[in-house]
């Protein structure tokens, strides 16, 4: 990867795995299609020869095994930065906070989430690809918002609804509407540096990276996996 514009940076994949999950047990222990959440994760940094380093951040030790087993960098993450209440940002500040991979040296951070199963390398490659070519070093991964959110409603005290944006959205074509996106959790890449301008992820201004439906799949429930399973046997994901 000689050419590539920003080789100067080492890439660090960090694979954020707690042991608790709300909706289901052990969720990044879950198998599909013969691996662990995060094995899949791990899998799709190693094979990807844009990243130098792969880490998982976790409380668990069997997590941790796992991680060794793979051939990733375990991070025991402080029980703080492992509870309900903390967000991605509070595991990117705990993993900064105490990293000597890349000590006294800006990188990369490319941050996998292991509930993003059918993310690949050949998507992760692709991405960086992206940003050699357009010259950026921060990207997001996106897809298609199915519903047009500019046929969002809410509803007052009263049960009475309203619009949220124009209400002449609520019965227009949906193919005339402008077409939206959200993160769709599977990758986030930016500059260590840029991340401690504002401890969060720089994702407004970030370069977009789109993929689609069955690949951002995200398993955040009982019926997220039974569907994701559903697709790994059909598809042979």
């Amino acid at each position: 990867m000689d050419d590539n514009v920003f080789r100067e940076f080492e890439v660090v994949a960090l694979i954020p795995a707690r042991a608790r999950s709300k909706g289901i047990p052990e969720k990044n222990l879950v198998e599909l299609g013969g691996k662990s959440l995060v094995e899949r994760a791990i899998y799709c940094a190693k094979n990807s020869p844009f990243v130098d380093h792969v880490v998982v951040s976790t409380d668990s030790s069997k997590i941790i095994d796992q991680a060794v087993r793979f051939g990733a960098v375990p991070h025991a993450r402080e029980l703080g930065a492992s509870t309900d209440d903390a967000d991605a940002n509070t595991v990117v500040i705990e993993f900064l906070k105490h990293q000597v991979i890349c000590e006294g040296k800006d990188f990369i951070l490319a941050y996998l989430q292991p509930t993003s199963p059918f993310r690949t390398s050949r998507h992760l490659n692709d991405l960086f690809e992206l940003m050699n070519k357009e010259d950026f070093f921060h990207c997001t991964s996106v897809t298609e918002n199915l519903s047009s959110p500019f046929k969002a409603i809410v509803l007052d005290q009263g049960l009475e609804i309203k619009s949220i944006f124009d209400s002449k959205h609520l019965t227009a074509n949906r193919q005339t509407l402008q077409p939206t996106f959200r993160p769709n959790g599977a990758i986030y890449t930016f500059l260590a540096s840029q991340f401690k301008c504002s401890n969060a992820f720089p994702i407004v201004g970030s370069l977009a990276f789109v993929m689609d439906q069955v690949t951002s799949i995200d398993i955040d429930s009982e019926q997220d996996l039974l569907y994701a399973r559903f697709i790994s046997d059909e598809l042979g994901l």
